[in-house]
């Protein structure tokens, strides 16, 4: 899971050139949210084989994750690109 994470991060990183310093501040954020805890960061998004499965986004990234057994460890088991805001005209 953990390199597939990687993996993720490196290609959004990669594809994106003009968006990478984004990229980078928001995964340092999330980095931090994740961090500080409790188990209850982010908004709900169950999945199969991970009903505990956890989604939080910041600016441009969103991670899904889940916290381990024992409640110690976060295990991210995604990292996507969010869509851009929907242009609205004034």
């Amino acid at each position: 899971m953990v390199s597939q994470a990687v993996s993720q991060l490196t290609a959004l990183w990669l594809n994106n050139p003009a968006l990478r310093n984004a990229i980078t501040r928001a995964s340092n954020d999330i980095d931090r949210v994740l961090g500080m805890g409790p188990p209850n960061q982010g908004v709900p998004d169950p999945r199969p084989g991970y009903p505990g499965r956890r989604v939080v986004s910041i600016n441009l990234i969103s991670v899904g994750f889940h916290y381990d057994p024992n409640g110690v460890e976060v295990v991210v088991t995604s990292i996507e690109l969010n869509p851009p805001p929907p242009y609205v005209l004034p």
